[in-house]
């Protein structure tokens, strides 16, 4: 299946061949990212990384405990919602791939628009052709609503489309991708798709 990957700033520049594997035992830089967030809150980070890392338990007492905290100058929301996805993954479809432990691919169609949400139009992007793989495509859509998150993380992991014209859908991947093709930016990417 060929995908589409808008470069990372945790992976290096690739060349059409090379061969990039991601580990269901290694933090994405999504997931790095939501730990680095706990710099100076060395209890709470651990207790993190013990559950992405290790496989620990998520507890709802535990989320409980963050929706309390407060610490100054982080907002914790996206934490919370990644461990509630985490969790409610773990207990309906733990065969899937994690958020946290996934780089992140999207389909042709949506290109644009991920490069538009992630100000990416000058990074390369690259095709990619994924073998030995889990992946599942989530309706983003999810993320972003904001009441009764556990039903929202249901749906993220349950439905395959909710149909919406604001949807943006990613895939969420863990195995070995081929790089392909290489596209200096969305430009050169554009103009690979009119000829």
């Amino acid at each position: 299946m060929n995908l589409y990957l808008i470069k990372p700033s945790y992976i290096e520049e690739q060349k059409i061949g090379n061969v990039i594997s991601i580990s269901a035992n290694e933090l994405s830089e999504h997931g790095l990212g939501i730990l680095g967030i706990f710099k100076n809150a060395l209890d709470l980070k651990r207790r993190l990384v013990d559950i992405f890392e290790n496989g620990s338990e998520i507890t709802d007492r535990f989320i409980a405990e963050l929706t309390n905290e407060s610490i100054p100058n982080v907002n914790l929301k996206p934490i919370i919602k990644e461990l509630i996805l985490e969790k409610v993954r773990r207990e309906i479809k733990p065969n899937l791939p994690s958020r946290l432990s996934s780089i992140y691919l999207c389909k042709r169609k949506d290109i644009y628009k991920w490069a538009d949400k992630l100000n990416a139009k000058n990074r390369q992007i690259y095709e990619v052709l994924c073998t030995d793989y889990n992946l599942y495509e989530g309706d983003e859509f999810w993320w972003h609503v904001e009441e009764n998150w556990y039903n929202c993380a249901k749906k993220y992991w349950t439905e395959s489309s909710t149909k919406g014209v604001n949807h943006l859908y990613e895939v969420i991947y863990q195995g070995t991708i081929k790089i392909i093709n290489v596209f200096e930016d969305l430009e050169s990417f554009k103009k690979s798709s009119i000829n």
